[in-house]
Order: structure tokens, then C-alpha cells, then sequence
């Protein structure tokens, strides 16, 4: 309950974030045990922004084809059902899509990272932000493919969790929502330097205005600081416990 006091929470509950967080929450929950749920589920997640959909590949790195095609039925499900109701819905989403969504992005009050640090350094330092994702998804994927067989862990779950909500073009303080579950799990790291960062990071989104130009830079806050908690969970480095 204490969770429905943190403002990202608080705002989403009439938003589509809601059903983002359930879908990955319930992803999580059957990822090693129920595959084919866990791709159901990661598909439901999808259906709010697309990139939930990043946290299926290292499913599909690990050749886990039940999980994928759970994934892949979800979503031929959705546009079957999609297609039975309205077969000119579809064309009326990329259309509607192709007019208001640069407008939405170019909003000053668009707190995604990737825009906020187009702002602040334009086409360079998303540059940067590129390589660097690129970079650490590739020394994930280093790290676990020795190992296909092995069960996911936590630390590589919440990683690819995190990269999805990173890379959202359009975000508000309820789109960090879906996050709150890989928060949790980092606060119980027994490392107390992940602790204190991941507590760290909650506060930005607390203390900034949830609304307004102002918001985007508690949102960037919260990107710098949990990304930096992702990062080291994932580190094989010795950290004070």
C-alpha cells in the first residue's frame, strides 16, 4: 500500500502503465517456471507502449521458443480480435500516429530520457546513449549466453526491464511505473551500495513537480540514478555489503 504514495504510481492509476506493470510483473513471476505464460504476459505488457516487448530477448537469445511463443500468440490474438471489431482500426492508428506524435515528443513537458538529453546536448549525446545501451547489452549478452540453460536471473531481468522504460520517446512520471517491481528487487541487493542509490533514486520523482517543464528533470534523475543501480547489480565487481 505504502507504494500508492509514490507519485508515479499515484498518477498512473488511470493510466495504460498499470496494465505495463501487471504484464511484466506476471511475466517475471512465471519466467522460469510457465515459459508460455511469461511470453503471454510479456505480450499483454506490449500491447501499452511496444517496448515492453524488449524483455523477450533474452528469451530468444536463450532459446526459450515456448516464451517466445506465447509472445507471438498474444499478439495475434489481439489483432485478430482487432481486426473482428474494426478491420479499419490499424489504419487509423498509424494514421492518427503519423500526425500528433512528433508534436507530442517536441512537448517541453516530455520527460523521456532520450529527449531530455537531446535538448540538453542534441544529436550527440543520443549518440552517446546509443552506444553506451549498445554496449551494455552486449556485455549482458556476453555475460549470459556461457550459460543458456541457467534460469534468469533477477539482476538480467531488470535490466532489459529498465532499457524498455529508457528508451520510451514519450514519458510522463507515470510511465516509470512499471518499474517499481525492479526498484524493490534492488533494495533487497545485499550490497549496500545499491540500496542506497535505488533509494536515492526514488526521491527525484518525489520531490520535482509531477507536471510542468520542471517535471522532465526529477524524471532525468531517476534515469541517471536507477540506471547506475541496474548497472552495478549487474556487475561481478566486490561492493560493500
Amino acid at each position: 500500500m505504502g507504494a500508492l504514495f509514490w507519485p508515479p504510481i499515484a498518477t498512473s492509476l488511470d493510466q495504460i502503465t498499470i496494465l505495463w506493470l501487471f504484464g511484466l510483473t506476471m511475466a517475471y513471476h512465471h519466467r522460469n517456471k510457465h515459459p508460455f505464460l511469461s511470453g503471454l504476459f510479456i505480450g499483454i505488457a506490449s500491447f501499452t507502449k511496444l517496448l515492453p516487448g524488449v524483455v523477450i530477448v533474452p528469451f530468444i537469445i536463450r532459446r526459450k521458443w515456448k516464451t517466445v511463443s506465447g509472445f507471438i500468440l498474444s499478439w495475434l490474438t489481439a489483432v485478430g480480435i482487432i481486426f473482428l471489431l474494426s478491420p479499419k482500426t490499424i489504419i487509423r492508428y498509424f494514421e492518427v500516429n503519423r500526425t500528433n506524435t512528433i508534436d507530442i515528443i517536441m512537448r517541453p513537458d516530455n520527460g523521456s530520457f532520450l529527449i531530455f538529453l537531446y535538448r540538453k546536448a542534441g544529436t550527440l549525446g543520443l549518440l552517446i546513449t546509443a552506444v553506451m545501451v549498445f554496449l551494455l547489452l552486449a556485455l549482458v549478452y556476453k555475460k549470459y549466453r556461457q550459460e543458456p540453460e541457467k534460469e534468469m536471473s533477477k539482476d538480467e531481468w531488470n535490466l532489459y526491464a529498465f532499457i524498455a522504460v529508457l528508451l520510451l520517446p514519450i514519458a510522463w512520471i507515470f510511465s516509470i511505473a512499471p518499474l517499481l517491481p525492479n526498484l524493490l528487487l534492488l533494495l533487497q541487493d545485499k550490497r549496500l551500495i545499491i540500496r542506497l542509490i535505488t533509494i536515492i533514486a526514488i526521491i527525484p520523482p518525489i520531490i520535482a513537480p509531477p507536471w510542468g517543464d520542471s517535471s522532465t528533470l526529477g524524471l532525468f534523475g531517476f534515469f541517471i540514478l536507477s540506471g547506475i543501480a541496474f548497472v552495478l547489480a549487474q556487475s561481478s565487481i566486490a561492493l560493500p555489503q
